[in-house]
Protein backbone atom coordinates (compact mmCIF):
# COMPACT_ATOMS: atom_id res chain seq x y z
CA UNK A 1 0.00 0.00 0.00
CA UNK A 2 2.71 2.69 0.52
CA UNK A 3 4.89 1.60 -2.47
CA UNK A 4 1.00 2.13 -4.37
CA UNK A 5 0.98 5.56 -2.55
CA UNK A 6 4.30 6.34 -3.41
CA UNK A 7 4.07 6.14 -7.18
CA UNK A 8 0.97 7.82 -7.48
CA UNK A 9 2.64 10.61 -5.52
CA UNK A 10 5.22 11.13 -7.87
CA UNK A 11 3.38 10.66 -11.00
CA UNK A 12 1.51 13.74 -9.66
CA UNK A 13 4.58 15.70 -9.05
CA UNK A 14 5.95 14.77 -12.78
CA UNK A 15 2.34 15.59 -13.89
CA UNK A 16 2.66 18.92 -12.48
CA UNK A 17 5.98 20.14 -13.27
CA UNK A 18 5.45 19.42 -16.99
CA UNK A 19 1.90 21.03 -16.86
CA UNK A 20 4.34 24.06 -15.70
CA UNK A 21 6.77 23.64 -18.26
CA UNK A 22 4.05 24.02 -20.94
CA UNK A 23 2.65 27.12 -19.83
CA UNK A 24 6.27 28.38 -20.17
CA UNK A 25 6.15 30.12 -16.83
CA UNK A 26 8.28 28.61 -13.91
CA UNK A 27 9.11 31.39 -10.83
CA UNK A 28 8.55 34.28 -13.11
CA UNK A 29 11.27 33.11 -15.56
CA UNK A 30 9.63 32.39 -19.01
CA UNK A 31 11.61 29.64 -21.25
CA UNK A 32 12.16 31.27 -24.84
CA UNK A 33 12.38 28.74 -28.33
CA UNK A 34 16.07 28.75 -27.48
CA UNK A 35 15.85 26.77 -24.22
CA UNK A 36 17.05 29.90 -22.16
CA UNK A 37 15.13 31.35 -19.82
CA UNK A 38 14.26 35.01 -20.11
CA UNK A 39 13.06 37.22 -16.89
CA UNK A 40 9.67 38.64 -16.80
CA UNK A 41 9.25 39.42 -13.15
CA UNK A 42 10.51 42.91 -11.73
CA UNK A 43 13.70 44.03 -12.97
CA UNK A 44 16.77 44.74 -10.65
CA UNK A 45 17.42 48.66 -10.12
CA UNK A 46 21.13 47.55 -10.18
CA UNK A 47 21.74 47.95 -14.18
CA UNK A 48 24.31 45.57 -15.10
CA UNK A 49 28.20 46.70 -15.98
CA UNK A 50 28.58 47.91 -19.44
CA UNK A 51 30.80 46.27 -21.68
CA UNK A 52 34.54 48.18 -22.25
CA UNK A 53 34.05 50.38 -25.29
CA UNK A 54 36.23 52.86 -26.88
CA UNK A 55 33.75 56.12 -25.94
CA UNK A 56 34.03 58.07 -22.74
CA UNK A 57 31.65 58.06 -20.20
CA UNK A 58 28.45 61.27 -21.16
CA UNK A 59 29.10 60.28 -25.15
CA UNK A 60 25.65 59.92 -25.84
CA UNK A 61 25.71 59.29 -29.39
CA UNK A 62 27.07 60.72 -32.61
CA UNK A 63 25.78 63.34 -35.57
CA UNK A 64 26.01 60.91 -37.90
CA UNK A 65 22.72 59.44 -39.42
CA UNK A 66 22.41 55.58 -38.49
CA UNK A 67 24.76 55.61 -35.79
CA UNK A 68 22.99 54.42 -32.52
CA UNK A 69 23.47 56.18 -29.18
CA UNK A 70 26.60 54.64 -26.78
CA UNK A 71 23.61 53.28 -24.53
CA UNK A 72 22.34 51.09 -26.98
CA UNK A 73 25.50 49.80 -27.61
CA UNK A 74 26.49 48.79 -23.68
CA UNK A 75 23.32 47.18 -23.32
CA UNK A 76 23.77 44.78 -25.49
CA UNK A 77 25.89 42.58 -23.70
CA UNK A 78 28.26 38.82 -23.62
CA UNK A 79 26.92 35.68 -21.82
CA UNK A 80 25.10 35.67 -18.70
CA UNK A 81 24.07 39.27 -18.98
CA UNK A 82 20.66 40.56 -19.92
CA UNK A 83 20.07 41.15 -23.18
CA UNK A 84 19.01 44.11 -24.76
CA UNK A 85 15.66 44.30 -26.63
CA UNK A 86 16.58 44.55 -30.49
CA UNK A 87 16.47 47.64 -32.32
CA UNK A 88 16.33 48.69 -35.67
CA UNK A 89 19.69 49.02 -37.55
CA UNK A 90 22.81 48.06 -36.74
CA UNK A 91 22.24 47.88 -33.41
CA UNK A 92 20.12 44.87 -33.56
CA UNK A 93 23.02 42.93 -34.82
CA UNK A 94 24.58 43.52 -31.48
CA UNK A 95 28.18 43.84 -33.21
CA UNK A 96 30.58 42.19 -31.02
CA UNK A 97 34.30 40.95 -31.63
CA UNK A 98 35.09 37.04 -31.68
CA UNK A 99 38.42 38.21 -29.64
CA UNK A 100 39.40 40.31 -27.08
CA UNK A 101 37.59 43.29 -26.23
CA UNK A 102 39.22 46.77 -26.75
CA UNK A 103 39.60 48.61 -23.54
CA UNK A 104 38.28 51.42 -22.23
CA UNK A 105 39.26 55.28 -23.29
CA UNK A 106 41.66 56.72 -20.26
CA UNK A 107 40.40 59.39 -18.08
CA UNK A 108 42.32 62.27 -19.71
CA UNK A 109 40.24 61.95 -23.45
CA UNK A 110 37.25 64.10 -22.49
CA UNK A 111 34.32 64.82 -24.78
CA UNK A 112 35.04 68.38 -24.74
CA UNK A 113 38.20 68.39 -26.08
CA UNK A 114 38.27 65.45 -27.78
CA UNK A 115 37.38 64.83 -31.98
CA UNK A 116 34.56 61.48 -32.67
CA UNK A 117 34.86 60.50 -35.87
CA UNK A 118 31.84 58.65 -36.69
CA UNK A 119 30.64 57.08 -40.51
CA UNK A 120 27.71 56.17 -41.12
CA UNK A 121 27.68 52.19 -40.59
CA UNK A 122 29.79 52.37 -37.67
CA UNK A 123 28.82 51.56 -34.35
CA UNK A 124 31.96 52.37 -31.87
CA UNK A 125 32.92 56.35 -32.94
CA UNK A 126 36.76 57.14 -32.65
CA UNK A 127 38.04 59.51 -30.25
CA UNK A 128 40.89 61.83 -30.92
CA UNK A 129 42.49 64.13 -28.52
CA UNK A 130 44.63 65.54 -30.90
CA UNK A 131 43.62 65.55 -35.34
CA UNK A 132 45.91 63.35 -36.21
CA UNK A 133 47.17 59.99 -36.25
CA UNK A 134 50.59 58.66 -35.87
CA UNK A 135 52.78 55.92 -38.09
CA UNK A 136 54.18 54.65 -40.56
CA UNK A 137 52.58 54.75 -44.00
CA UNK A 138 54.64 51.92 -45.19
CA UNK A 139 54.95 49.06 -43.42
CA UNK A 140 59.01 48.78 -42.62
CA UNK A 141 60.91 45.89 -41.44
CA UNK A 142 61.64 47.37 -37.78
CA UNK A 143 62.32 45.12 -34.51
CA UNK A 144 60.14 44.83 -31.98
CA UNK A 145 61.40 47.54 -29.75
CA UNK A 146 61.11 50.61 -32.29
CA UNK A 147 57.71 49.85 -31.84
CA UNK A 148 56.58 49.64 -28.90
CA UNK A 149 59.22 52.86 -28.09
CA UNK A 150 56.84 54.68 -31.15
CA UNK A 151 53.91 53.38 -29.59
CA UNK A 152 55.05 54.42 -26.00
CA UNK A 153 55.66 57.80 -27.46
CA UNK A 154 52.35 58.58 -28.95
CA UNK A 155 50.53 56.61 -25.96
CA UNK A 156 52.30 59.38 -23.52
CA UNK A 157 51.46 62.26 -26.19
CA UNK A 158 47.96 61.23 -26.07
CA UNK A 159 47.29 60.07 -29.69
CA UNK A 160 46.78 56.99 -31.26
CA UNK A 161 49.30 54.71 -33.55
CA UNK A 162 49.01 53.55 -36.87
CA UNK A 163 49.76 49.96 -36.44
CA UNK A 164 50.48 48.08 -39.72
CA UNK A 165 49.45 44.74 -39.91
CA UNK A 166 52.83 43.73 -40.89
CA UNK A 167 53.96 44.58 -37.60
CA UNK A 168 52.64 41.55 -36.25
CA UNK A 169 50.26 41.09 -32.99
CA UNK A 170 53.15 41.41 -29.95
CA UNK A 171 53.10 44.02 -27.88
CA UNK A 172 49.96 45.82 -29.27
CA UNK A 173 49.58 49.46 -28.03
CA UNK A 174 46.13 49.74 -25.80
CA UNK A 175 44.63 52.16 -28.92
CA UNK A 176 45.82 52.03 -32.23
CA UNK A 177 44.85 52.25 -35.92
CA UNK A 178 45.33 48.81 -38.24
CA UNK A 179 46.62 49.54 -41.54
CA UNK A 180 45.55 46.60 -43.81
CA UNK A 181 46.95 46.54 -47.22
CA UNK A 182 45.10 44.97 -50.27
CA UNK A 183 47.30 42.31 -50.11
CA UNK A 184 46.64 41.15 -46.72
CA UNK A 185 42.85 41.32 -46.93
CA UNK A 186 42.28 37.51 -47.47
CA UNK A 187 44.65 36.76 -44.55
CA UNK A 188 42.66 39.26 -42.43
CA UNK A 189 39.24 37.29 -43.77
CA UNK A 190 40.79 33.98 -42.41
CA UNK A 191 41.48 35.03 -38.97
CA UNK A 192 38.61 35.46 -37.53
CA UNK A 193 39.94 36.14 -33.84
CA UNK A 194 43.47 38.12 -34.35
CA UNK A 195 43.29 40.21 -31.84
CA UNK A 196 45.04 43.30 -34.63
CA UNK A 197 41.45 43.21 -35.59
CA UNK A 198 39.39 43.27 -32.38
CA UNK A 199 41.16 45.11 -30.23
CA UNK A 200 41.65 47.94 -33.11
CA UNK A 201 39.74 51.18 -33.00
CA UNK A 202 40.15 52.19 -36.69
CA UNK A 203 40.37 49.89 -39.43
CA UNK A 204 42.12 51.63 -42.73
CA UNK A 205 41.85 49.14 -45.74
CA UNK A 206 44.89 50.47 -48.34
CA UNK A 207 43.64 50.14 -51.62
CA UNK A 208 46.81 52.24 -53.13
CA UNK A 209 47.56 48.71 -55.05
CA UNK A 210 44.08 47.60 -55.91
CA UNK A 211 41.01 45.45 -54.97
CA UNK A 212 42.00 41.86 -54.79
CA UNK A 213 40.77 39.40 -56.78
CA UNK A 214 40.49 42.34 -58.65
CA UNK A 215 43.32 44.07 -58.73
CA UNK A 216 44.04 46.30 -61.23
CA UNK A 217 48.23 47.21 -62.34
CA UNK A 218 49.60 50.85 -61.70
CA UNK A 219 51.41 52.11 -65.03
CA UNK A 220 52.94 55.77 -64.48
CA UNK A 221 51.52 55.76 -61.34
CA UNK A 222 47.81 55.57 -62.40
CA UNK A 223 45.65 52.86 -62.40
CA UNK A 224 42.86 52.41 -65.09
CA UNK A 225 39.43 52.91 -64.60
CA UNK A 226 37.54 49.80 -63.47
CA UNK A 227 34.85 49.05 -66.60
CA UNK A 228 31.40 48.74 -65.94
CA UNK A 229 31.30 44.90 -66.32
CA UNK A 230 33.14 44.19 -63.45
CA UNK A 231 31.88 47.30 -61.32
CA UNK A 232 29.04 44.63 -59.79
CA UNK A 233 31.21 42.05 -58.74
CA UNK A 234 34.10 44.95 -57.47
CA UNK A 235 31.46 46.62 -55.43
CA UNK A 236 29.98 43.28 -54.08
CA UNK A 237 33.71 42.22 -52.79
CA UNK A 238 34.40 44.82 -51.05
CA UNK A 239 31.22 45.49 -49.23
CA UNK A 240 31.49 42.36 -47.77
CA UNK A 241 34.72 42.79 -46.82
CA UNK A 242 34.06 46.27 -44.96
CA UNK A 243 31.28 44.52 -43.05
CA UNK A 244 33.40 41.52 -41.80
CA UNK A 245 36.16 44.18 -40.98
CA UNK A 246 33.86 46.63 -39.48
CA UNK A 247 31.72 43.25 -37.58
CA UNK A 248 35.25 41.46 -36.31
CA UNK A 249 36.08 45.15 -35.04
CA UNK A 250 33.33 45.67 -32.92
CA UNK A 251 31.67 48.23 -35.06
CA UNK A 252 34.95 50.59 -35.36
CA UNK A 253 34.84 52.35 -38.32
CA UNK A 254 36.35 50.80 -41.72
CA UNK A 255 38.10 53.98 -43.86
CA UNK A 256 39.66 53.09 -47.53
CA UNK A 257 42.97 54.26 -48.24
CA UNK A 258 43.12 55.34 -52.48
CA UNK A 259 45.76 56.70 -54.19
CA UNK A 260 44.69 60.77 -55.26
CA UNK A 261 44.95 60.54 -59.39
CA UNK A 262 42.39 61.10 -62.30
CA UNK A 263 39.82 57.85 -61.42
CA UNK A 264 39.59 59.40 -57.54
CA UNK A 265 35.69 60.52 -57.76
CA UNK A 266 34.78 57.54 -59.73
CA UNK A 267 36.56 55.72 -56.73
CA UNK A 268 34.80 57.49 -54.11
CA UNK A 269 31.52 57.08 -55.38
CA UNK A 270 32.54 53.14 -55.47
CA UNK A 271 33.32 53.46 -51.97
CA UNK A 272 30.13 55.00 -51.13
CA UNK A 273 28.43 52.04 -52.60
CA UNK A 274 30.65 49.41 -50.62
CA UNK A 275 29.43 51.33 -47.40
CA UNK A 276 32.77 52.25 -45.95
CA UNK A 277 33.08 55.01 -43.29
CA UNK A 278 35.17 57.43 -44.87
CA UNK A 279 38.22 57.55 -47.03
CA UNK A 280 42.28 58.18 -46.76
CA UNK A 281 43.59 60.14 -49.42
CA UNK A 282 47.59 60.05 -49.62
CA UNK A 283 49.46 62.09 -51.54
CA UNK A 284 52.29 64.20 -51.75
CA UNK A 285 52.82 67.47 -49.60
CA UNK A 286 50.44 70.23 -49.65
CA UNK A 287 51.52 72.87 -51.79
CA UNK A 288 48.78 75.74 -51.02
CA UNK A 289 50.38 78.96 -48.86
CA UNK A 290 48.95 80.13 -45.74
CA UNK A 291 49.09 83.52 -45.13
CA UNK A 292 51.30 83.41 -42.74
CA UNK A 293 55.05 84.35 -42.75
CA UNK A 294 56.32 81.42 -41.60
CA UNK A 295 54.59 79.30 -44.30
CA UNK A 296 56.98 78.16 -47.04
CA UNK A 297 55.81 76.52 -50.29
CA UNK A 298 56.30 72.27 -50.24
CA UNK A 299 56.25 70.20 -53.86
CA UNK A 300 53.24 68.90 -55.36
CA UNK A 301 49.68 69.77 -55.67
CA UNK A 302 48.18 66.22 -55.20
CA UNK A 303 46.54 66.15 -51.80
CA UNK A 304 45.39 69.69 -51.94
CA UNK A 305 43.38 68.52 -54.89
CA UNK A 306 42.18 65.45 -53.48
CA UNK A 307 40.66 67.52 -50.79
CA UNK A 308 39.21 70.25 -53.10
CA UNK A 309 37.63 67.22 -54.96
CA UNK A 310 36.15 65.59 -51.71
CA UNK A 311 34.50 68.79 -50.46
CA UNK A 312 33.05 69.89 -53.88
CA UNK A 313 31.46 66.49 -54.03
CA UNK A 314 30.01 67.18 -51.03
CA UNK A 315 28.90 70.99 -51.51
CA UNK A 316 27.63 69.65 -54.74
CA UNK A 317 24.58 67.72 -52.81
CA UNK A 318 26.16 64.40 -53.70
CA UNK A 319 26.84 61.48 -51.19
CA UNK A 320 28.45 62.61 -48.85
CA UNK A 321 31.91 61.16 -48.02
CA UNK A 322 32.03 60.28 -44.39
CA UNK A 323 35.03 60.16 -42.75
CA UNK A 324 38.01 62.00 -44.74
CA UNK A 325 41.68 61.71 -43.44
CA UNK A 326 44.79 62.91 -45.27
CA UNK A 327 48.28 61.84 -45.61
CA UNK A 328 51.37 62.38 -47.28
CA UNK A 329 54.20 64.52 -46.28
CA UNK A 330 52.43 66.12 -43.23
CA UNK A 331 55.30 67.40 -40.96
CA UNK A 332 55.09 71.12 -40.03
CA UNK A 333 51.84 72.79 -38.11
CA UNK A 334 51.33 75.20 -41.11
CA UNK A 335 50.70 71.26 -43.64
CA UNK A 336 47.98 70.30 -41.00
CA UNK A 337 46.43 73.51 -40.84
CA UNK A 338 46.49 73.21 -44.46
CA UNK A 339 45.03 70.36 -44.61
CA UNK A 340 42.60 70.96 -42.09
CA UNK A 341 41.57 73.60 -43.83
CA UNK A 342 40.64 72.21 -46.93
CA UNK A 343 38.30 69.99 -45.44
CA UNK A 344 39.87 67.04 -43.43
CA UNK A 345 38.70 65.66 -40.39
CA UNK A 346 42.34 64.21 -39.30
CA UNK A 347 45.48 63.51 -40.92
CA UNK A 348 48.15 60.96 -40.72
CA UNK A 349 51.81 61.82 -39.49
CA UNK A 350 54.47 59.90 -40.98
CA UNK A 351 57.54 59.83 -38.66
CA UNK A 352 60.07 59.20 -41.60
CA UNK A 353 58.37 62.74 -42.80
CA UNK A 354 59.90 64.44 -39.56
CA UNK A 355 63.25 65.89 -39.86
CA UNK A 356 63.39 65.40 -35.89
CA UNK A 357 63.06 61.72 -35.45
CA UNK A 358 64.61 60.59 -38.70
CA UNK A 359 67.94 60.79 -36.95
CA UNK A 360 66.92 59.23 -33.99
CA UNK A 361 65.39 56.33 -36.16
CA UNK A 362 68.30 55.44 -38.19
CA UNK A 363 70.50 54.99 -35.21
CA UNK A 364 67.99 53.46 -33.42
CA UNK A 365 67.36 50.57 -36.02
CA UNK A 366 71.48 50.30 -35.65
CA UNK A 367 71.15 49.58 -32.17
CA UNK A 368 67.29 48.71 -30.99
CA UNK A 369 68.28 47.33 -27.68
CA UNK A 370 69.74 50.97 -26.61
CA UNK A 371 67.86 53.94 -28.17
CA UNK A 372 64.33 52.33 -27.87
CA UNK A 373 63.60 55.09 -24.46
CA UNK A 374 65.35 57.69 -26.70
CA UNK A 375 63.17 57.05 -29.24
CA UNK A 376 60.22 56.52 -27.12
CA UNK A 377 60.71 60.48 -25.43
CA UNK A 378 62.08 62.28 -28.58
CA UNK A 379 58.59 61.07 -30.21
CA UNK A 380 56.47 62.24 -27.22
CA UNK A 381 58.08 65.85 -27.34
CA UNK A 382 57.91 66.09 -31.25
CA UNK A 383 54.19 65.31 -30.65
CA UNK A 384 53.58 67.61 -27.81
CA UNK A 385 55.48 70.36 -29.52
CA UNK A 386 53.77 69.87 -32.36
CA UNK A 387 50.49 70.49 -31.04
CA UNK A 388 51.52 73.75 -28.90
CA UNK A 389 52.91 75.23 -32.32
CA UNK A 390 49.77 74.40 -34.16
CA UNK A 391 47.80 75.62 -31.07
CA UNK A 392 49.94 78.67 -31.69
CA UNK A 393 49.26 79.19 -35.38
CA UNK A 394 45.53 78.71 -34.82
CA UNK A 395 45.58 81.68 -32.15
CA UNK A 396 47.47 83.87 -34.98
CA UNK A 397 44.36 82.88 -37.13
CA UNK A 398 42.17 83.72 -34.56
CA UNK A 399 40.64 80.35 -34.42
CA UNK A 400 40.03 78.28 -31.27
CA UNK A 401 39.77 74.71 -32.30
CA UNK A 402 40.52 73.16 -35.74
CA UNK A 403 36.69 72.74 -36.26
CA UNK A 404 36.72 76.80 -37.26
CA UNK A 405 39.39 76.63 -39.76
CA UNK A 406 38.47 76.87 -43.49
CA UNK A 407 39.26 77.49 -46.81
CA UNK A 408 39.12 81.28 -46.77
CA UNK A 409 42.19 81.30 -45.03
CA UNK A 410 44.05 79.89 -48.00
CA UNK A 411 44.41 81.41 -51.50
CA UNK A 412 41.20 82.84 -52.69
CA UNK A 413 39.16 79.72 -54.80
CA UNK A 414 39.65 81.03 -58.48
CA UNK A 415 43.42 81.32 -57.80
CA UNK A 416 43.76 78.18 -56.34
CA UNK A 417 41.83 76.28 -58.94
CA UNK A 418 44.23 78.30 -61.92
CA UNK A 419 47.47 77.35 -60.03
CA UNK A 420 45.63 73.77 -59.38
CA UNK A 421 45.09 73.18 -62.88
CA UNK A 422 48.95 74.69 -64.55
CA UNK A 423 51.34 72.13 -64.92
CA UNK A 424 54.05 71.86 -62.68
CA UNK A 425 56.65 73.96 -65.22
CA UNK A 426 54.48 76.66 -64.79
CA UNK A 427 54.23 76.52 -61.05
CA UNK A 428 55.84 80.12 -59.69
CA UNK A 429 58.95 79.95 -57.96
CA UNK A 430 59.17 80.12 -54.12
CA UNK A 431 59.26 83.39 -52.78
CA UNK A 432 62.58 85.31 -52.25
CA UNK A 433 63.25 87.68 -49.59
CA UNK A 434 62.99 91.27 -49.99
CA UNK A 435 66.29 92.93 -50.93
CA UNK A 436 67.45 94.96 -47.93
CA UNK A 437 66.46 99.08 -47.98
CA UNK A 438 69.12 101.30 -47.53
CA UNK A 439 69.17 103.59 -44.84
CA UNK A 440 68.41 107.28 -45.31
CA UNK A 441 71.78 108.52 -44.38
CA UNK A 442 73.25 106.52 -47.70
CA UNK A 443 71.13 107.39 -50.16
CA UNK A 444 71.79 109.80 -52.81
CA UNK A 445 71.68 113.25 -52.79
CA UNK A 446 69.29 113.57 -56.01
CA UNK A 447 66.51 111.66 -53.78
CA UNK A 448 64.93 114.51 -51.63
CA UNK A 449 62.02 112.52 -49.95
CA UNK A 450 63.49 109.90 -47.35
CA UNK A 451 62.34 106.28 -48.30
CA UNK A 452 58.90 105.16 -46.89
CA UNK A 453 58.33 101.92 -45.63
CA UNK A 454 55.08 100.75 -45.47
CA UNK A 455 54.16 97.95 -42.49
CA UNK A 456 52.93 94.77 -44.40
CA UNK A 457 49.99 93.01 -42.54
CA UNK A 458 50.84 89.38 -41.27
CA UNK A 459 47.13 88.42 -42.13
CA UNK A 460 45.37 89.58 -45.08
CA UNK A 461 41.79 87.79 -43.56
CA UNK A 462 38.54 89.90 -42.68
CA UNK A 463 38.66 91.62 -39.44
CA UNK A 464 36.41 89.18 -37.56
CA UNK A 465 39.78 86.93 -38.03
CA UNK A 466 42.37 89.59 -35.93
CA UNK A 467 40.29 89.99 -32.98
CA UNK A 468 42.42 87.53 -30.50
CA UNK A 469 45.86 89.00 -31.66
Amino acid sequence: MQWLVLTIGLISLAAGVFLAARSGRVQGHEYTPSGRPENTGPVSPTPPPPRATSEPAGFAGSSSPGVPSAAARNGSSREGQHEAAPHAGLDFYRLAPPGPARPALPPSVTVEGSRFLAGRYCTAPLSLAHPWLFGPLVARALPRALWQALAMGADQAGDIMLWPWAAGINALPDRFALLLPSLRLGEALALRQDPRLSLAALVILDLRLGILPHRSPVRNGERPPINGASTGAVTRHLRGSIRYLRQASGGAPVVVGLGIGKHLDEEMCLMEQAEADGVLLFGSPLATPLRLPTAAPSVGYPLAVGLESARTRSQDGKAPTGILLAAGGLSTPADCLKALALGADALVLDPWDSDTLLATLRQAIQSPGTMGQLLAERTRVHLTSLWQETTALLRLLGCRSPDELSPDLLLPAPTLRASLARPPSSWPPPPSASPPVAPPDSCPASSKAPVQLRPRPLLAGPPHRLRQL
